[in-house]
């Protein structure tokens, strides 16, 4: 079954573009061994939370491919025999793009009766011309009349 996955890598900062390249290069001829197509995105090099290996710095690479688990199992075990590689992670991603989906919830309109609304349960009563902080106090006293 083909699904879609996203595995991010860490590599060591001390390699050169050339040897990230190199690295890179394997784990996509390793996709394309199994029928699977990548595209792959080369963040460079940012800091780390904590240090991996007296490292405060890593490479970043994405790589989204598709393919079947066994693509995913390949990768992993390369990743984990190459020194070179300071963590990775992979994770099956949605069938739809992060973006076709918060089309529909930004869309005030489309939300219908569950978006929020000023007269729940919980609206306090405007009194008029009172300031702030007097409204709050009527609003508790007829909350507590009202019980």
């Amino acid at each position: 079954m083909e699904r879609l996955y996203e595995t991010t890598v860490i590599l060591d900062p001390d390699l050169g573009k050339e040897e990230v390249d190199a690295e890179v290069g394997r784990l996509v001829d390793i996709i394309k061994n199994h029928s699977g197509e990548a595209e792959v995105t080369h963040v460079g090099k940012r800091s780390l939370e904590y240090p991996i290996n007296n490292k405060s710095y890593g490479y970043y690479v994405f790589l989204v491919h598709g393919g079947d688990q066994a693509i995913v199992a390949d990768l992993e075990r390369q990743i984990l025999i190459n020194e070179k590689f300071l963590r990775h992670l992979t994770v099956k991603k949605d069938k739809f793009a992060p973006s076709d989906s918060y089309e529909a919830v930004e869309d005030p309109a489309a939300r219908g009766s569950r978006g929020r609304s000023d007269q729940g349960r919980n609206a306090r009563p405007k009194v008029e011309g009172a300031p702030v902080a007097e409204q709050e106090v009527d609003a508790r006293q007829s909350s507590a009349t009202a019980e």
